[in-house]
């Protein structure tokens, strides 16, 4: 379990990662938590010096270089149907402790959905970016471990996420190293 920026390690959230074998880590970048289980996820780090080019300093537009490199490597996999969130970021009440049920700008949607979601920290030296999609996401344990209202259904994250195995119905092998060469190769080109 990675939280975010503005999340706390409660006593429930140390005591759910025990009972399912998680490690409990905070990231200094994003708002809200993640959880990855091995092999499930493609998390792609990319740093930019404070003086390269591709470096924007409007942050509703700095995810845009990124955004358009994971496109590529999306269609390399077989996946076309993905845009760019262009809108302001929008958080989702009943799931506000969720990072994939929330969208910011340069994040990638297929249909309304998140499936690459960024987030990014900034220094004198330059930005990292963090990067992931899901290739199967978790939807029952980010449930119990982020969800706190039961009046809110399960079905509902289900609306907010997708992932590769989703979108490629069900097809996943190879998937990460393909994205990940895709993505370098693309980057590259920049």
């Amino acid at each position: 379990m990675v939280l975010g920026s503005t999340q706390n390690a409660t006593q429930y959230l140390v005591d759910f990662c025990k009972a399912n074998s998680l490690n409990l880590v905070k990231r200094a970048s994003g708002g809200t938590g993640v959880i990855l289980r091995k092999a499930q996820v493609i998390w792609i780090d990319v740093g930019l010096p404070s003086k390269d080019p591709l470096l924007e300093l409007d942050l509703s537009r700095s995810f845009n270089f990124l955004a358009l490199a994971w496109l590529d490597a999306l269609k390399t996999v077989g996946i076309d149907q993905g845009q760019i969130h262009a809108g302001k970021m929008r958080r989702s009440l009943d799931f506000a402790q969720v990072c994939f049920a929330g969208v910011g700008p340069g994040e990638i949607l297929v249909g309304e959905r998140k499936l690459v979601g960024m987030a990014q920290r900034r220094s004198d030296h330059g930005a990292y970016f963090h990067t992931m999609a899901y290739l199967e996401f978790p939807t029952d344990l980010t449930y119990r471990a982020f969800v706190d209202s039961p009046t809110t259904p399960l079905e509902s994250l289900q609306l907010s996420v997708t992932d590769i195995a989703t979108v490629l119905g069900g097809h996943r092998i190879g998937i990460s190293t393909a994205l990940a060469r895709a993505l370098t190769k693309a980057l590259s080109a920049l």
